[in-house]
């Protein structure tokens, strides 16, 4: 984690208590975002330099750094490590669960939109399915379907088992839209509209950008988001593409054991 507003401003995040410099790796460290301010850059300039190598998530956040850093070792841009579990792995964590839905919407927002939401309730509405959120935000029910399930306390196996058996996902969350991804979801994104939350913004991007999935966001107008019903998601070509980098993200890794076991 090298967003230090997330962190807390917290050092230990940037490996400053280890001495020795050939130790010092990251991998797929998030920013949150490109660019930085005075303070940041000045943090940066002080402990990324004493990295053996460093790895980010983000290619924004690695032309920023290069070009306002001096001394800064080898930089890779590698996936979220949750692409470098197989999707086997993770369907069999979601066996674990004991819920149970079929032919439904889920809609996880990791802030509360209500213009998404009612999107996902007419998309929901409009095909026959329920809709299920896994937590209770302050809805006005009025304007929603009858066809609405909350789950309420839900645990990561519980979470992971509604994202698998979803029909079509609607998020505003970068781990919703990457299990969208793995478990080969039809989905629709869109981008945070609070200050607080822009950093968000460039973690969905790159990961809609990498998997050549741009068409799934919905653009957001003062009227309310302009949504668009698409045809379903071919997945064969975005994972042999994904899967290009997860191979290359394997190998960073095991370089580092082997190199520096």
């Amino acid at each position: 984690v090298f967003n230090l507003n997330c962190s807390g401003w917290d050092m230990t995040y940037l490996l400053n208590f280890i001495s020795d410099h050939n130790k010092k790796f990251s991998y797929a460290a998030s920013t949150g975002k490109s660019n930085f301010s005075e303070e940041e850059i000045q943090i940066f300039q002080n402990e990324l330099p004493k990295f053996s190598h460093i790895s980010l998530r983000e290619n924004e956040a690695a032309i920023e750094l290069k070009q306002k850093l001096q001394g800064l070792p080898p930089i890779s841009i590698n996936m979220d490590p949750t692409f470098l579990i197989a999707r086997s792995d993770w369907e069999e964590l979601a066996s674990e669960s004991k819920l149970y839905f079929s032919d439904y919407v889920f809609g996880y927002f990791i802030f509360y939109d209500e213009d998404l939401l009612r999107c996902a309730d007419r998309y929901a509405a409009s095909h026959n399915l329920s809709l299920i959120l896994v937590y209770k935000p302050k809805i006005d029910f009025r304007y929603l379907s009858k066809k609405v399930i909350i789950i309420g306390t839900s645990g990561p196996q519980d979470w992971l088992k509604v994202a698998m058996n979803a029909t079509v996902v609607f998020t505003n969350s970068f781990h919703g839209l990457a299990f969208s991804i793995i478990f080969h979801k039809d989905f629709y994104v869109s981008y945070p509209r609070i200050e607080a939350l822009s950093n968000l913004k460039m973690r969905l991007s790159h990961l809609l950008c990498l998997a050549k999935l741009t068409e799934r966001l919905i653009d957001y107008v003062p009227e309310g988001y302009r949504f668009k019903e698409l045809p379903k998601i071919d997945f064969l070509p975005i994972d042999k593409e994904l899967n290009k980098e997860i191979s290359k993200s394997k190998s960073y890794l095991n370089e580092i054991i082997k190199n520096y076991d």
